[in-house]
């Protein structure tokens, strides 16, 4: 992730980079604080080695958004249930992460995971950056192809994905 500021001439001043520890970065959110950046990686098909799979991670961030180090990386896991890998409606069940989305209370994130029709609920710790998986949930067969899940204004703690509603 790198990271640059706006300039008064309307340039570019690079503040720096880390790396995500993913491949092929797909959508990424700021926490409410500011501190914390957490990134979807999409992977890179067809290999899907480590580094390259569907990935979360949470970077911190200096108070000018200079990104500072990545302080937590979960890999998502390949489908592996067998009636789930055959069904016809289906022909890729590696993993790719396609966005994430913090709750409006910044407890929680959202992943939706498209490669798996899943949304990854993780529990969030605004005070270290850590991430636990609290629960996930199928969706329907490419329910979570569109960009990313939308945060939903009127109802706080409900994210939105195509025709599924999720609550925190």
């Amino acid at each position: 992730m790198t990271g640059f500021r706006v300039t008064a001439s309307l340039g570019l001043e690079l503040l720096g980079s880390v790396s995500t520890g993913g491949g092929s970065a797909a959508h990424s959110a700021v926490h409410q604080s500011g501190k914390w950046l957490a990134v979807a990686h999409h992977g890179l098909p067809p290999m899907h080695t480590e580094g390259d799979s569907g990935s979360v991670a949470i970077v911190s961030l200096a108070p000018d958004g200079t990104p500072l180090e990545r302080v937590a990386l979960v890999i998502h896991p390949t489908e592996t249930d067998p009636e789930l890998l055959a069904n016809p409606a289906r022909t890729d069940w590696t993993s790719h992460a396609h966005s994430v989305n913090f709750d409006t209370t910044g407890k929680w994130l959202f992943v939706c995971e498209k490669g798996l029709d899943r949304v990854y609920v993780y529990s969030f710790d605004a005070e270290t950056g850590a991430i636990a998986q609290h629960s996930e949930c199928m969706t329907p067969i490419g329910a979570l192809s569109c960009p990313a899940t939308q945060p939903n204004t009127t109802q706080p703690n409900t994210t939105f994905s195509a025709n599924t509603t999720f609550r925190a």
